[in-house]
């Protein structure tokens, strides 16, 4: 039974982001066959959303396209092709991503660009430049739920201001 690959339940969709850079998202250059995936800055929209399903596959907003792994890169494919290639594991404690099949090919991250390698041993998930750990982040579906603080709405328009001083028990001065 793969439908816990992610430790999530099939149909929950996901955002995934570098371990150590939270604004950053993995997304596809575009939404074609053959389109390899990116680290860019979160866009908090479908671009950023996967969809896990019940084999571990990564679906993008186009259903028929999943992240699949050719020769070292990832790159999006038909959905239907029924390969190994394309189921993914999550390792919530050591926060990496890897093949089902051979988990000693981990999704890795250098200048943005992603690819699989062997996992790096003894330096934590990053070396060089290449990071190796990632967030998987649920999303409900709502885009400010994962917007940094700076882009989440500060206050309610239709709600009254509130005073700057907290209320007292004495009076307030008056003027004479």
């Amino acid at each position: 039974d793969l439908s816990n690959n992610w430790g999530q339940k099939p149909g929950t969709s996901i955002v995934i982001n570098p371990f150590d850079d939270p604004n950053m998202c993995i997304q596809p250059s575009s939404l074609s066959e053959g389109a390899s995936l990116e680290s860019v800055p979160c866009s908090y929209d479908k671009s950023d959303i996967f969809k896990v399903d019940k084999y571990g596959r990564l679906h993008t907003s186009d259903r028929s396209l999943c992240v699949t792994a050719d020769d070292g890169s990832l790159v999006l494919d038909d959905c239907n092709e029924k390969t190994p290639n394309s189921i993914f594991l999550y390792n919530e404690e050591a926060k990496m991503i890897s093949l089902f099949d051979d988990p000693n090919q981990v999704i890795s991250l250098q200048d943005g660009n992603l690819f699989l390698m062997a996992p790096l041993l003894g330096t934590d998930g990053k070396n060089e430049g290449i990071s190796q750990k990632w967030s998987v982040v649920l999303n409900s579906g709502c885009a400010l739920r994962h917007a940094p603080p700076s882009t989440l709405p500060t206050s309610n328009p239709t709600a009254p201001s509130a005073p700057d001083v907290p209320p007292t028990s004495s009076p307030a001065p008056s003027s004479s």
